[in-house]
Parts: C-alpha cells; structure tokens; sequence
C-alpha cells in the first residue's frame, strides 16, 4: 500500500492500493477528488498534519473499516523518482522485516517510511499507532527507533518462546 501526501504523484508503481492525502493547501476542487477516487482510496484532512498523525490516521481508519491488508507499505510526502522506488521495492521484498524511515533535513520531519509486511502484519502494529499521542510534536525518528524495538523481529522471535 502506498500512502501519500503528494497530490500531482501520478504514477506510483508501489504494490497494493494506493492511499492519497488532500490537505486544504493542495486546492482539490471535488472533481480533482472524485477523479482520484475512482483508483484510490482518498482522506480529506481538514488541516495539514505531519507524517506521523496522517499515517495514524490512515491505519486507523482503514483498520475501522477492515479495509487494511497486512502488506509492504510505502509511506510518502513527496512523488519519488522511479529509481528510488524501485530499490524501496527491492529492499522491502527482500526484507520482509524493514522499518526505513526518511527524514526531511530541514525539520526532521518524515518524509518516507517503508514497512515490510512481517511488520505490518504483527498483532500490535495498528495498536502501535493508535497508541501514539496525536501531537505534532512527535519525533518521527524516536517513533520509527520505537517501531524497530516493538514491532521488529527480534521481540516477535521472543513472543513465540
């Protein structure tokens, strides 16, 4: 599954459903909207938020709706470049465990998380997020680290003990 917040992404060629993310700023008028949603699974956020919250929120809702497939997921702010996509396919394919995140270097906010769909489909992963406080002031890297220890595979291999 592909989750973006890049409204003029055109062309993902992720895996699975693609999950896009309008914020008042992209100016979608319901036409734009409606031509995505013949394809993709659409959320109209009323404010922009960081990564993080839209990632929540999107688990979330999808979860609610029994709508989310344990699956590679590709979280994104921005359209990649066909390379770069490529080798995130390649890696997440190869390691079903991945947890890669992206940081933008301005502000170190999230710009791209990838998620392999042992991680995915861990029993907390949707508890993962649902449990994460709807601040803004999350630090994506400390949330990505925390991922890593929680829904990794070496406390899964512990849980089977």
């Amino acid at each position: 599954m592909l989750v973006t917040t890049d409204a003029t992404w055109t062309a993902p060629k992720w895996p699975g459903p693609c999950v896009r993310v309008f914020f008042p700023e992209h100016n979608a008028t319901p036409a734009d909207i409606d031509a995505f949603r013949k394809r993709d699974i659409v959320f109209e956020f009323t404010r922009s938020e960081p990564g993080i919250i839209v990632l929540q929120g999107v688990l979330d809702r999808l979860d609610h709706f029994q709508q989310f497939a344990a699956d590679d997921v590709l979280f994104s702010k921005a359209a990649l470049s066909s390379t770069s996509l490529a080798a995130m396919v390649d890696r997440v394919e190869r390691d079903p465990w991945l947890i890669e995140g992206q940081y933008d270097p301005l502000d170190g906010s999230l710009s791209a998380l990838v998620l392999g769909r042992n991680v995915t489909g861990h029993p907390l992963f949707v508890t993962f997020f649902r449990n994460l406080s709807r601040s803004s002031a999350l630090e994506p890297e400390a949330v990505v680290d925390s991922m890593k220890i929680y829904l990794g595979p070496e406390l899964s291999d512990q849980e089977g003990d």
